[in-house]
């Protein structure tokens, strides 16, 4: 799962930012090169107003993910 864009639930400055999640993996890759690819848009930003709120709806969008492939 990719964010692009503001993260507005934590980040006040709201600057943009490219996030990649990978579902199952705890390992770090940072400083490592990756190739991913943009499959379908979810949904838009957001602001949450929790914490609490903004895990729920990463949540769904797993679940929605986890459906389309």
């Amino acid at each position: 799962m990719i964010n692009f864009g503001g993260r507005p639930s934590v980040d006040k400055e709201l600057k943009e930012t490219l996030e990649v999640h990978i579902a199952g993996y705890s390992g770090n890759l940072y400083d490592e090169i990756i190739e991913v690819e943009f499959l379908k848009k979810i949904r838009n930003e957001i602001k949450f107003n929790s914490l609490e709120e903004l895990k729920n709806q990463i949540d769904k969008d797993y679940v929605f993910i986890k459906n389309l492939l």
